[in-house]
């Protein structure tokens, strides 16, 4: 979409991004960014004397907007999921390694914001076993965000087992599913 021509008349003077808003299931496009709402409307002005006259200035909390990133980064590691770490081990896969480095920059571009690090498994072995292999795969995460300079209290190593599918354990592609990791904002900035 933002290839598409409708944008010419701001690509000379604005970095133009695009969000997938999954509460409202639609495409938000931001043009222009302001710490202040006052100086928004130049911007804003601007737009619209442009042709874009549904153009609205929008305000976000800082948190909003990693949300909907870590949500597309638990998508991807969710398609990954046999490939974040080896069968029966705990140390995270290189593989994962460029999804884990957006988390350190998520982390590093909002420095109040804290995460669990939540690992699951499929039942295949005992219910103790998986829950000591889902810590040590939450724990592996958060030792490779620690040693890429995120402060360790900022996050939480949980491991699940399977006690949280989301799939059923009766076929091969629902176990996949139930072998992931997921990564959840703990905290809200303020306003």
């Amino acid at each position: 979409m933002l290839k598409d021509t409708i944008f010419d008349p701001l690509r000379e003077k604005y970095e133009i991004r695009e969000f997938y808003l999954a509460n409202d299931s639609i495409y938000s496009y931001t043009v222009g960014e302001s710490n202040s709402l006052p100086s928004t409307y130049s911007v804003y002005n601007d737009v619209v004397s442009k042709g874009f006259t549904k153009a609205r200035v929008k305000t976000y909390v800082l948190a909003e907007l990693p949300t909907e990133i870590v949500a597309k980064i638990n998508r991807d590691f969710a398609e990954l999921a046999d490939a974040n770490f080896d069968f029966d081990q705990y140390i995270v896969s290189e593989t994962s390694y460029p999804l884990l480095d957006k988390i350190v920059k998520i982390m590093e571009e909002n420095p109040e914001l804290a995460m669990e690090i939540s690992a699951h498994t499929d039942d295949i072995g005992s219910f103790e076993y998986n829950m000591q292999l889902s810590q040590a795969r939450a724990q592996s995460i958060v030792d490779y965000l620690v040693s890429q300079g995120i402060e360790k209290q900022r996050l939480v190593a949980k491991g699940y087992g399977e006690s949280r599918p989301i799939a059923s354990n009766l076929t091969e592609d629902g176990r996949m599913k139930n072998r992931r990791v997921e990564f959840t904002i703990l905290n809200k900035q303020d306003d």
